[in-house]
């Protein structure tokens, strides 16, 4: 049966388009977002307890938690100047007080998982080794995380093991 030239040139157009798209360099799905790690320390300046997470999400944020829970420190005052708040917020999680050094929070990941409206990040919680020497200090590990205003609502931080560590409102 003969075939009509027409439908032979679609069939290429087609093709041609599929090829195009999967080798153009632009992604027909959207990249995950990705996120920054602004600072990560033995103290930041908040003398908490428990932990925390906290949003920032302005410089007034910043303002108000200067007057709730003192003056962040130095090296993460410095990385906040530089934050565009109208495209990003930052997210600010401490471990609460710990009786040694040897306690941190890092990232896992730069890139976060979505679940309904929350953003989920992924945290490793560093300890000391049992037996391994410490300095003999109190410590507020923290971290401060830059987070791409996507329009999620909330953002929680999990454990590498999959535990919940916090979950705080992302007001924007």
């Amino acid at each position: 049966m003969k075939q009509k030239p027409w439908r032979a040139l679609g069939g290429i157009l087609v093709i041609s388009l599929l090829v195009s798209g999967c080798f153009s360099g632009t992604k027909t799905m959207g990249a995950p977002p990705v996120v920054n790690v602004l600072y990560h320390g033995s103290n930041c300046g908040f003398y908490s307890d428990e932990p925390f997470g906290v949003w920032i999400g302005s410089p007034e944020d910043m303002g108000a938690l200067h007057e709730s829970h003192g003056q962040i420190c130095a090296d993460a005052a410095f990385r906040l100047d530089n934050v565009d708040f109208t495209e990003k917020g930052v997210l600010l999680l401490g471990l609460g007080r710990k009786n040694t050094g040897g306690y941190g929070i890092r990232l896992t990941s730069t890139e976060f998982e979505t679940v309904g409206d929350t953003a989920i990040l992924r945290i490793r919680l560093l300890r000391p080794s049992p037996g391994s020497p410490v300095t003999q200090v109190f410590t507020w590990p923290c971290i401060l995380i830059e987070i791409p205003r996507t329009g999620h609502r909330h953002v929680q931080a999990m454990d590498d093991a999959g535990h919940f560590m916090m979950k705080t409102r992302m007001d924007y």
